[in-house]
């Protein structure tokens, strides 16, 4: 079962699983982003090189995801498919140049 199929639904277990899933998520992206602002977090990325990526923009989009998912948007899902394909197109261009 899909995210855009769990908003049709009137209440299941699964669309507040997700919603849970997805809030720890955008905590997460948004705890993360401001540590590292703040200069509390290290900036090293996995292969050792700097984080290239906004911790902050991704908090975002699960936090948008979460409202609009909330209010049953059947759409909502688009903005975490939007923020993958921008995080891949960034992290391929990021690495080739």
């Amino acid at each position: 079962m899909f995210a855009w199929e769990l908003s049709f639904r009137e209440h299941n277990t699964q669309h507040d699983l997700l919603q849970v899933i997805a809030i720890v998520i955008a905590a997460g992206f948004l705890v993360s982003g401001t540590l590292r602002y703040f200069g509390l977090e290290n900036s090293t990325g996995f292969a050792g090189g700097e984080v290239y990526w906004n911790s902050f923009a991704h908090g975002a989009a699960y936090s948008l995801f979460v409202m609009l998912f909330t209010l049953r948007v059947d759409w909502a899902w688009l903005i975490l498919f939007f923020d993958v394909f921008v995080g891949t197109f960034g992290a391929a261009f990021h690495y080739a140049i």
